[in-house]
């Protein structure tokens, strides 16, 4: 196979094999963009590739959930997953990664969460992040990052989740990670299940946000609820060179939803 010119490809509905995908990846040497959606994994398989700078999954599932996925791609700058499930996870070579992309959709799925957020620890430069926030449930996880561990280079997080008393324990617990975090990006993440358990002492603790260098904040789908307010409460205490926080107002009326002109909190 020679695609010499190919730089960028999408490969939808497939099963991958190692045995397809070592020959697919040398036969396109400059391949730089790479989109995989929909498609089952059959056995253990491995990513090598020195020109590959940007690798997404949506939807691609280990079909006897015993296999793993290992990523060695040394000039890789972003990486997707998007309802992806592999028992294991690898990941090598990362320190040229910047953009790390993570989306499940189901609720329960948090130990598929789990396994693929803790890649994180393999990527020391990473810069962009977007999640969802199911942070609280590593405060009680027996197998969680070592303490040791930061985010040093996070400059932007983008973070799905909603404004109770254990979203805001999570958040701030990842806001511990990440010093030097310059605008977050917020998005409404809808409960399904709400049965989330925390042991009092850590539940029932006053939320601080360690936000020292946080310049900006950006609201979506605000809906003006009292958790929403307490949180922005929150941020003008914390946010000590906080400058600006936009909220994006989302009404609903009846069966319709609309989106409101936005409204900009700045510091006096």
């Amino acid at each position: 196979m020679g695609l010499g010119s190919v730089r960028s490809m999408f490969l939808g509905d497939v099963s991958l094999t190692d045995q397809m995908w070592e020959p697919l990846i040398k036969g396109c040497p400059n391949l730089e963009d790479l989109e995989l959606q929909n498609g089952l994994v059959e056995q253990n398989t491995r990513i090598c590739s020195t020109s590959l700078k940007k690798l997404k999954f949506g939807y691609f599932y280990d079909c006897d959930d015993k296999n793993s996925l290992e990523i060695d791609c040394p000039n890789l700058v972003s990486l997707s997953f998007d309802n992806v499930s592999f028992t294991h996870f690898r990941l090598k070579n990362a320190s040229s990664l910047v953009e790390f992309n993570l989306s499940h959709h189901v609720s329960r799925n948090y130990d598929l969460w789990s396994r693929t957020v803790k890649l994180l620890g393999s990527v020391p430069n990473v810069k962009r992040l977007n999640l969802q926030n199911w942070c609280f449930k590593l405060l009680t996880s027996q197998d969680s990052f070592p303490k040791t561990f930061m985010i040093r280079n996070l400059s932007l997080l983008e973070l799905r989740t909603g404004y109770t008393q254990h979203d805001l324990v999570g958040m701030a617990a990842l806001l511990e990670l990440c010093p030097n975090l310059e605008t977050l990006i917020l998005d409404y993440l809808l409960k399904i299940e709400v049965n989330e358990s925390l042991p009092e002492e850590i539940s029932n603790k006053p939320v601080n946000l360690n936000i020292p260098r946080l310049k900006e904040v950006k609201m979506l789908k605000f809906f003006g609820s009292e958790d929403e307010n307490k949180f922005v409460t929150l941020l003008k205490k914390h946010g000590v060179v906080l400058q600006k926080i936009t909220l994006f107002p989302f009404k609903i009326d009846g069966n319709s939803c609309r989106q409101c002109p936005p409204v900009v909190l700045c510091r006096m």
